[in-house]
């Protein structure tokens, strides 16, 4: 095996799999990490869960050749990568038909979201293509930069940070090719488009907005440069390293572009994004006892670009409707409860224009087909700041619900399955997180969730802090929980990643998430039908149903997701963030170790030792592998139990590398289980090439066959046939041409694709005289391809003799095949190209050439190609030196091979008489070979003969000859020769040996046949040397 300098680089960089170290110790996984952390080996397993590391660079591990180095392998294969989980994940949705979820969970600026892109990449990648395969792909990679521009955002610990949960779901049609897809999208952090933290910037898109609009846009949406509006000013941070906000712009435009957003629909979302920044900068004072906009001109052009009128706006803004019995009273609002209605407004723009893009994308790619799904949840991480509201409150609930999937799909659920199976196990101790979630969102005895909902409902007529109050109140008197604490103006949650205090500000208003009347009275008086649309409400109705909250539908969508997530095999990644700083090579241990205890590794690692890999019933595991064991294929009459056991047993697997359960086999190893899969996809592959050969190996007889049986037309009745060549099997490659590097190099060199694959290939004589010495003989090699004929000869160079292009003959170059009238094997090519001589050789081989060369001739000129018949041959050898010479054939009784001999400028051929030229060779039929299925898996390889093997290039005729050897037909083999005598062989043509392992013959010789094998080739024993050769070329005595 090569040496792979990747791989040995990462084997010395710590452990790949955790399962395997050899101290077990939360310091000591965190050692590990450190250590490949450094080595730029961001990738680690626990068994099957991916442990990511982000290195805050760019690492060149993401090109396609490594996603060719991961495409179809196992993952003990190759190294730890996303790309071997993202190869998993889609083998083992096509191969079981069972929908898979990659989890992909960390907290804030982990890596979770490169992570899922990576995957994406993957699987468009691997996956198969066609225009709407293709469509499908370009739109799910796309969405990414779209959804980034609205959905992410630079905090203080991730500079490209997703502020909403995705689930992303591709479906695939039962081929594995993507057909269409669905974006789920939870949580999006819409209090930041009117705050934001120091350090931390809005949403990407205001920002590229405001950098990359072209002069047009900023003209009539006045989007002149981020410091001049509020919404993005508060941070004080405009910029982020690495971040291109103007080459960021155009890419989002291309991503709209792609799924299929109309150049209107993207101006007025535009319009919609400048219409929320120039709300922002509406500044309000008191006057009486209410308050007024301070400058007309900013409400006005807010107004203008919402399709407004400036007075409803300004109404909206400034009042709010009471509903008193049937009475409604106008109430004015004091300046910091207008700034708390104009914010209401933008970020309720804001989130129904992000749902709208989700939904856009959907209607861009979703099917209604009953489809494989393969889907990657990104969510956003864990999150502990130094002010922690109702948005991290969500955000660490849903974090808390993904922990306890984790929690029973990994540990709980693994160690309850071995119980009731009744297999050996050692019980793990590991902290279940299920307390946790109950404090969050139990009825009963009442969580979080339904008290701040209870306290909502009784709290209408009183302002929002004191609301709050009477919130945290509540909590003290219920909640009764050692993972709560309840102190002056927070409560704390103990959480499974840590601790967190949360402040009470805002608790009640943002769970209510209610729209005031009159600001959907506005918006749905937009002459915008754009922005109108997304304001349904019927405010006319009277509806005395409770609306839901904000905690109550996070509550319910978690709940779904849950559910939704256990219907699919899961994968797992475990990203860990190695520091603050976001720099890259900083490992802090501390931080690491903390975030090592909190997604419980260690004890992720215990189970995976002590348990067991994979699990499957009786039957499905039957199901799967029965082909592997003759006993159980094609039918097992047997219990399934007994059968699974046949199978291991077949395999050769011990019995300490898996247990009989009650219901379920389960196998210790995942190695086992690729060794099985491997092992099947192997048979399943050579069986398919056992079909595909014969039906090749048929086509390729009748082929071969039809071109013999209509050789003797090409000669029209003008030449004599050889007695011994008449009825021969055609074979195709007769210069052994797969078993010449040299010959396969001279042609690699002619770098012409288009030449398609060796056809036909020979051994030339090619005649020239010598003075004192009479005729020689030069050796050349033709090789006939779908577009050209080539001839390769030897030449000396610096005392060494090498294959070079002797020339190329395309079909179109070829002006006539001469012959003589005579049963001699020899040929003059006629070239009507001035810088080609033509070409007077002798070939063994001649009908069988003539007529595929003929057959690619036709092909191309959509004629025969011209022949002519004379016993006086006239060629020119030297077009240069304008030098003809003849050959003159005539009958010699005495030669039965032609005998050469000079004679003036030219050559003298005597030949003895032949068969009449009327002869035809026996007519054959060929009949399509049983197909024998091979259900026993291969152990060990075996030599292929040098017919077996593939062509290197693309071949037609003659790939599909040299998988099959030999002839068109074979004669009944003679009776077996008695025991003290080795059979023979009498030669009946003259065959030159190509290579080493092959043996010369000559007319008349008597060969010792040693082994004759399926594809023609034999070996025999000649003179003491052994050696191969086409056994079509003797007679068996």
């Amino acid at each position: 095996m090569a040496f792979n300098a990747k791989k040995a680089k990462q084997k010395q960089a710590g452990i790949d799999d955790m399962v395997l170290l050899p101290k077990l110790s939360e310091n000591e996984v965190m050692e590990n990490l450190k250590k490949r952390h450094g080595s730029d080996v961001i990738y680690t397993y626990i068994g099957n869960v991916l442990i990511s590391v982000n290195p805050f660079k760019q690492i060149p591990i993401f090109d396609q050749n490594f996603i060719d180095q991961y495409n179809g392998k196992y993952p003990y294969e190759e190294p730890p990568h996303v790309y071997a989980l993202a190869e998993t994940a889609y083998k083992n949705m096509k191969n079981n038909g069972d929908s898979q979820c990659v989890i992909i969970s960390g907290e804030s600026g982990a890596g979770k979201t490169e992570a899922s892109k990576l995957i994406m990449q993957y699987i468009a990648a691997v996956s198969g293509d066609g225009v709407g395969v293709d469509r499908v792909k370009r739109i799910i990679l796309e969405s990414n930069p779209l959804l980034e521009a609205f959905g992410n955002a630079k905090t203080v610990r991730n500079n490209n940070s997703s502020r909403f949960g995705k689930f992303f779901e591709i479906q695939f049609d039962d081929r594995g090719d993507p057909i269409g897809g669905k974006i789920t999208n939870y949580l999006l952090e819409k209090s930041r488009v009117v705050y934001q933290q120091a350090g931390e910037r809005n949403f990407h898109i205001f920002y590229q907005l405001c950098a990359g609009a072209s002069k047009e846009e900023k003209e009539e949406f006045a989007t002149t440069n981020a410091h001049d509006f509020y919404y993005l000013s508060q941070s004080g941070c405009y910029n982020v390293d690495g971040i291109d906000d103007a080459e960021e712009y155009q890419l989002t435009r291309k991503a709209m572009d792609v799924i299929g957003i109309t150049k209107e629909e993207q101006s007025n979302i535009m319009r919609m994004v400048a219409g929320i920044l120039w709300l922002g900068n509406i500044t309000f004072r008191e006057a009486g006892k209410g308050s007024v906009v301070e400058d007309s001109g900013t409400l006005d052009y807010a107004a203008y670009l919402l399709n407004v009128a400036s007075d409803k706006l300004q109404f909206a803004l400034l009042n709010r409707i009471i509903k008193s019995g049937n009475e409604e009273i106008t109430v004015s609002q004091s300046p910091a409860q207008a700034a708390n209605i104009r914010d209401a407004l933008a970020k309720v723009l804001y989130a129904r224009l992000f749902d709208w893009l989700v939904k856009r994308i959907n209607d861009a790619m979703d099917t209604k087909k009953n489809t494989l799904i393969l889907a990657v949840l990104d969510i956003y991480g864990f999150e502990i700041f130094d002010k922690n509201g109702f948005e991290q409150f969500c955000i660490n609930y849903v974090n808390e619900k993904l922990q306890q999937i984790f929690i029973d799909l990994t540990l709980k659920a693994e160690q309850e399955e071995y119980t009731q199976e009744g297999i050996k196990w050692e019980p793990i101790q590991y902290f279940n997180n299920k307390i946790v979630c109950d404090l969050i969102e139990e009825k009963n005895p009442p969580g979080i969730f339904s008290i701040l909902d209870d306290t909502c409902n009784t709290t209408h007529s009183m302002e929002a802090r004191a609301a709050d109050e009477k919130f945290l109140t509540r909590l003290r008197e219920v909640v009764n929980n050692p993972h709560f604490v309840g102190r002056t103006n927070e409560f704390s949650v103990k959480h499974y990643a840590g601790t967190v205090d949360y402040n009470i500000d805002g608790f009640t208003d943002k769970n209510k998430d209610v729209l005031y009347k009159t600001l959907i009275q506005c918006m749905q008086s937009t002459t915008n039908s754009f922005i109108r649309k997304f304001f349904p409400e019927n405010v006319n109705e009277n509806d005395k149903k409770r609306p839901e909250s904000a905690g109550f539908k996070i509550k319910n969508s978690a709940v779904e997701l849950v559910a939704t997530l256990k219907k699919c095999e899961p994968h797992y990644i475990r990203c860990i963030k190695p520091n603050e700083t976001k720099q890259p090579r900083d490992f802090d241990t501390k931080r690491v170790l903390h975030q090592v205890k909190y997604l419980g590794l260690l004890e992720n690692i215990r189970v995976r030792r002590a348990g067991f890999a994979f699990r499957a019933p009786f039957q499905k595991f039957l199901n799967s592998f029965s082909v592997l064991s003759k006993k159980t294929w094609p039918q097992w009459k047997g219990d399934p139990r007994t059968g699974c056991e046949t199978i291991l047993k077949d395999m050769g697997i011990d019995q300490g590398e898996y247990q009989m359960g009650k219901t379920k086999i389960f196998l210790r190893k995942p190695d086992t289980l690729f060794g099985l899969e491997e092992s099947k996809e192997r048979l399943f592959h050579d069986n398919a090439t056992q079909m595909q050969r014969l039906w090749r190996n048929y086509k390729l007889k009748r082929y071969f066959i039809k071109l013999r049986n209509t050789s003797a037309d090409l000669l029209e009745g003008r030449k004599q046939r050889r007695r011994l060549s008449l009825n021969r099997n055609f074979l195709g490659d007769h210069a052994n041409y797969m078993d010449n590097a040299q010959l396969q190099e001279v042609m690699k060199k002619q770098g012409r694709k288009d030449d398609g694959g060796v056809v036909f290939g020979d051994i030339f004589m090619r005649p020239k005289k010598k003075l004192l010495k009479g005729v020689t003989f030069d050796k050349i090699w033709g090789l006939l391809t779908n577009e050209a004929l080539y001839f390769i000869h030897r030449e000396k160079v610096k005392k060494q003799f090498i294959m070079d292009m002797l020339c190329r003959i395309s079909m179109n170059q070829i002006q006539c095949v001469s012959m003589s009238q005579l049963s001699d094997n020899w040929l003059a090519i006629q070239i009507n190209d001035p810088n080609i001589d033509d070409l007077f050789l002798e070939c063994e081989n001649k009908t069988e050439f003539l007529a595929i060369l003929n057959d690619q001739y036709r092909a191309k000129m959509n004629r025969d190609i011209p022949r002519t018949f004379e016993n006086m041959l006239s060629f020119t050898e030297n077009k240069k030196k304008k030098t003809v010479k003849k050959a003159e054939f005539v009958l010699d009784p005495k030669s039965k091979l032609a005998n050469v001999s000079g004679s003036g400028s030219g050559y003298k051929i005597g030949i003895a008489d032949g068969l009449p030229a009327s002869s035809q060779p026996k007519k054959v039929e060929v009949k399509m070979q049983a197909y024998q299925a091979n259900n026993q898996p291969k152990q060990i390889g075996h030599r292929m003969s040098l017919l077996e093997t593939a062509p290197i290039q693309e071949s037609t005729y003659l790939a599909q000859q040299q998988e099959q050897g030999g002839g068109a037909y074979k004669k009944k083999l003679p009776p077996p020769p008695k025991k003290d005598e080795k059979p023979k062989v009498k030669v009946l043509y003259n065959y030159q040996a190509s290579a080493d392992d092959e043996l010369t013959l000559r007319e008349g010789e008597i060969i010792t046949l040693l082994d004759k094998d399926p594809s023609g080739w034999w070996e025999g024993e000649k003179q003491g040397k052994r050696g191969l050769f086409p056994g079509n070329y003797c007679q068996e005595i």
